[in-house]
């Protein structure tokens, strides 16, 4: 058994026997598994205005997918693309 209050994790356990909050979601967890949440260490953001909705779209696929969170190495341009820029 998972015990969330509010957004938190605030008990596990292998049996049912805890007292409960009203307002406490509990999840059945038998023959399931539980991780904390993933981390993705290389990401490509697509946020700007050449992909319209970009925010809307990929940030909730991450959720979906058990990623809660993100590492962006790198600046919004590289030292290669200002270069390219200017040789346009």
């Amino acid at each position: 058994m998972v015990v969330i209050n509010g957004n938190r994790i605030t008990f596990v356990s292998r049996t049912a026997a805890v007292p409960l909050a009203k307002n406490t979601h509990v999840i059945d967890g038998r023959g399931q598994f539980l991780i904390p949440g993933l981390w993705d260490m290389h990401v490509h953001s697509a946020f700007g205005d050449w992909f319209p909705g970009g925010r809307e779209i990929i940030l909730p696929l991450f959720i979906a997918n058990g990623v809660t969170g993100v590492a962006r190495y790198g600046r919004r341009h590289s030292g290669a693309l200002r270069l390219a820029q200017r040789d346009r």
